[in-house]
């Protein structure tokens, strides 16, 4: 998983069926039509924190380059280039703190400017 929070909104008649469909970090809100085709959210069940944020997955989100990036600013710039994508996740999830993948993550999905789906992690 690489979400740090879920939250899920449901009808009426699936707000309490669904807890248990859902894993326990997730959050409810329960959607209420008031007649006019407006709804109003009422908060089941706020989100907690995911403890089990992959750093693989989480890396498999960036393109090489970027993953590359984050080694070279460790001062890991060496022949990387000449290693598959998943040798490049694996030395990042060994060598890099969860906490600071997720930033680096964050950070090149926020500064990446040609959003390409057949370009993804190439």
């Amino acid at each position: 998983m690489i979400f740090d929070h879920m939250t899920i909104v449901v009808g009426d008649r699936h707000a309490n069926s669904v807890q248990a469909l859902i894993p326990e970090w997730w959050g409810v809100y329960q959607a209420t039509w008031n007649g006019r085709r407006v709804a109003s959210l009422t908060r089941v069940k706020p989100p907690k924190e995911n403890e089990n944020v992959n750093a693989l997955m989480l890396l498999r989100l960036l393109r090489s380059v970027e993953v590359v990036n984050i080694l070279k600013t460790r001062g890991l710039g060496e022949r990387l280039r000449m290693l598959k994508c998943y040798e490049l996740d694996s030395m990042v999830a060994s060598l890099v703190s969860l906490r600071e993948i997720k930033r680096e993550v964050r950070l090149a999905l926020k500064n990446r400017e040609h959003w390409r789906v057949d370009s993804q992690h190439t």
